[in-house]
C-alpha cells in the first residue's frame, strides 16, 4: 500500500495485501539549499578529473596518455551517470504515469512545496564509475611508465568505485539535482 506522507513515499513492503500496487518509482527528498546544490555539482564534477590526475600520476607518472585518459574517464562517468539517471528516471516516471491512467486516473497528490522529486536511476553512477576506473586503469597499466598493470587497474577501479559511490550518495540525498535548474 502506498503511504502518502508529504509526497510520494512508499512503505517498505511496496504492495498492498492484495498485491495490486507496487512501490512508487519516484520518491521525494527535502529541498536543498541552492548554493549547496551548486557547490556539490561543481565539486563533484571537478573531483572526478582531479582524482584521475592524482591516480594516474601515482600509477603511470611519465605517461602523458594516462594523464589525459584518467581525468577524461572520470568526467565521462559524471556526465554519463547524469544522462543515464535522467533516462531511467524519465522512463520510470512515464511508466508510472501511464499505469496510473490505465488504472482509472491519476491519483497522486503533488509533493509538498519544500520537497523535490527523486526518480530512480541514481544507482547508475556506481557502475559507470567502476567502468571509467577500469578503462583508465587499463590505459595507465599498459603505459610504458607504469609500475604494474595490476596495481594501476586496482587503484583506478577503487578510485572509480569511490567516485561512483560519492555521486550516487549526492544524487540520492538531493545534492545532484534531477531537473535542470
Amino acid at each position: 500500500m502506498i503511504a502518502v506522507d508529504d509526497g510520494l513515499k512508499a512503505d517498505s513492503t511496496g504492495s498492498d495485501p492484495g498485491g495490486a500496487e507496487q512501490e512508487a518509482p519516484v520518491r521525494t527528498v527535502p529541498a536543498r539549499n541552492p548554493v549547496l546544490v551548486l557547490a556539490s555539482v561543481f565539486g563533484a564534477f571537478c573531483a572526478g578529473p582531479a582524482l584521475g590526475v592524482v591516480v594516474a600520476h601515482h600509477t603511470a607518472p611519465g605517461s602523458g596518455l594516462a594523464q589525459v585518459v584518467s581525468p577524461a574517464a572520470f568526467a565521462l562517468a559524471f556526465a554519463g551517470g547524469l544522462l543515464l539517471w535522467f533516462g531511467i528516471g524519465f522512463t520510470a516516471a512515464a511508466g508510472e504515469f501511464f499505469r496510473g491512467l490505465w488504472r482509472g486516473g491519476w491519483r497522486r497528490r503533488p509533493p509538498a512545496p519544500a520537497a523535490q522529486l527523486l526518480p530512480p536511476g541514481h544507482g547508475a553512477f556506481l557502475p559507470l564509475g567502476l567502468a571509467a576506473g577500469l578503462l583508465a586503469g587499463v590505459v595507465a597499466g599498459l603505459a610504458p611508465a607504469s609500475a604494474s598493470f595490476r596495481s594501476a587497474c586496482a587503484l583506478h577501479v577503487a578510485a572509480g568505485a569511490a567516485y561512483g559511490a560519492l555521486l550516487r550518495a549526492l544524487a540520492r540525498s538531493g545534492y545532484l539535482p534531477f531537473e535542470p535548474s
